[in-house]
């Protein structure tokens, strides 16, 4: 199983973007790295949806010219810590944590696109029950016969590091 490891500054981020897009979805991207070991992703930055995004109470499509232009931002500015493309996020109004068809097929997507260096993309579900609580999912491929490979998505293991910048009535929602 792969661990998610996520800051709790890109949680708290994703939180208050969506309560400000509440009562609508909205998402973006995720960043960070790949562990060597390939059983854990370290999510320590996001991208917003953009100015140009859509929201919607079921749906949100991303401003996708804004999250291009916001990469090329950050690779040009060097960074210590490594920061790649990993995924996408978005939220849940409901307390819903798995992925609709849509998603599933954007994760597919992500995997076979060449530009997006992501073969095992990971996407994280926002999902409200009484606060905002992050599941995170991972296609991967998995041999399916002796010469075939089929697309397969699991859950995560999710791991909060980082300090806390929250109120106290949300320490509970991790």
């Amino acid at each position: 199983m792969t661990t998610a490891w996520l800051a709790q500054s890109v949680l708290d981020a994703m939180r208050i973007e969506a309560n400000q897009a509440e009562p609508d979805e909205t998402g973006g991207i995720l960043l960070g790295y790949r562990a060597a070991t390939q059983n854990a992703v370290v999510i320590n930055g996001i991208v917003g949806p953009g100015p140009k995004a859509t929201h919607e109470p079921f749906e949100f499509e991303p401003d996708y010219e804004y999250q291009a232009e916001q990469i090329s931002l950050l690779y040009e500015k060097g960074n210590p810590v490594p920061v790649y493309y990993l995924g996408d996020w978005h939220t849940h109004l409901h307390d819903i944590s798995s992925l609709s068809l849509k998603d599933k097929r954007t994760l597919k997507t992500i995997a076979r696109d060449p530009e997006a260096h992501a073969p095992r993309p990971v996407m994280l579900v926002l999902k409200y029950s009484g606060c905002w609580r992050p599941v995170i999912w991972e296609l991967y491929r998995k041999r399916v016969g002796r010469f075939r490979f089929g697309w397969n998505i699991r859950r995560c293991s999710l791991k909060i590091f980082g300090n806390f910048s929250g109120s106290r009535d949300e320490l509970w929602c991790v």
